[in-house]
């Protein structure tokens, strides 16, 4: 045995054996969905993607109501997790590791209470938005109300770079509007089917940049003096992709920048402005959708910025 870790020469650590099976999960294509309902934590082992994402995000319920399911749809990228939950009260243990160290996680809340203890590096913003900066020690999440909706992105390490662990915390209660369209984003996300996806390269960029503001406006009062052009724009293609007007030229005008270096800063990142607003109207498509099945699909494409119902499912 090895004394320091406990384990056989050559056997994987706990931390080493979860990074094998996500890599697994990974392996055939880079965007899954998971939708996950759970009554009781006894229900977990029964349904193997389900137990497979919480061992993976090395998470466990110690507590959870019995009055009401827990609702939650998770989007899987192969460096990030976004997932929106409708939960009981509950009390949840993620109890991080030395596979932790490149982890962090941000958390909006839009409905209830959530309180999180045990993170030493933890930055509190307003009452709603609070971001777990990357450590070992255990976090206990918990929450009374009923229910808690929150949305939850685990991103790299590297996204918090230069991200001081004691910024003010804000009393006011709810989730600031500023927040909102990285929440409907990440919310919308969640509900993409990756079966219409052709290509998830445009999402996961814009899914990054928009985990990236969302930290930053968290992190700082004037976040738009550490964005980069392309952030800057993002926040932009998120507060305004409804209005059908807004392009390349609009958007670089307004930033003071000429379209070709707009241009340039998407194609550094991966991708175009065009797909990218794209991808942002899609993702609000299909929670629009879910939310209101009673829509058409003429009034969902006006409502997103759609030109037309054709646009809007070539999009999806």
């Amino acid at each position: 045995m090895n004394e320091s870790s406990g384990t056989a020469p050559g056997a994987f650590s706990p931390a080493q054996e979860r990074r094998v099976r996500r890599a697994h999960v990974f392996a055939e294509k880079d965007f899954h969905r998971l939708d996950i309902h759970l009554s009781h934590p006894r229900e977990l082992p029964r349904a193997q993607r389900m137990a497979d994402y919480f061992y993976t995000a090395n998470i466990r319920f110690l507590e959870l109501d019995t009055g009401a399911p827990l609702r939650a749809r998770a989007a899987q990228f192969p460096g990030m997790t976004f997932v929106h939950a409708v939960v009981p009260p509950f009390t949840l243990l993620w109890d991080r590791d030395e596979g932790s160290i490149d982890r962090a996680a941000l958390l909006l809340v839009s409905r209830g209470h959530l309180e999180v203890d045990g993170a030493a590096r933890t930055t509190a913003g307003p009452a709603g938005a609070r971001l777990l900066l990357p450590g070992t020690e255990p976090v206990v999440m918990r929450s009374s109300s009923t229910p808690t909706e929150v949305v939850y992105l685990s991103v790299p390490a590297r996204m918090c770079e230069g991200i001081p662990p004691s910024i003010t915390p804000d009393e006011t209660p709810g989730l600031p509007g500023a927040f909102l369209p990285a929440y409907a984003f990440a919310a919308g996300v969640c509900r993409l089917d990756p079966a219409d996806l052709a290509d998830s390269e445009p999402i996961r960029t814009a899914a990054e940049e928009v985990a990236r503001t969302a930290i930053q406006l968290l992190a700082s009062r004037e976040p738009r003096q550490r964005l980069t052009l392309f952030g800057a724009a993002m926040e932009i293609v998120m507060d305004e992709y409804p209005n059908r007007s807004i392009d390349t030229a609009s958007v670089a005008a307004r930033l003071g920048v000429s379209r070709r270096s707009l241009q340039e800063a998407f194609r550094t990142e991966g991708t175009s402005f065009a797909a990218t607003l794209r991808t942002v109207r899609a993702a609000a498509a299909g929670r629009l959708m879910t939310e209101r099945p009673e829509l058409t699909r003429a009034a969902v494409a006006e409502a997103v910025g759609f030109g037309s119902v054709d646009s809007l499912l070539r999009a999806l």
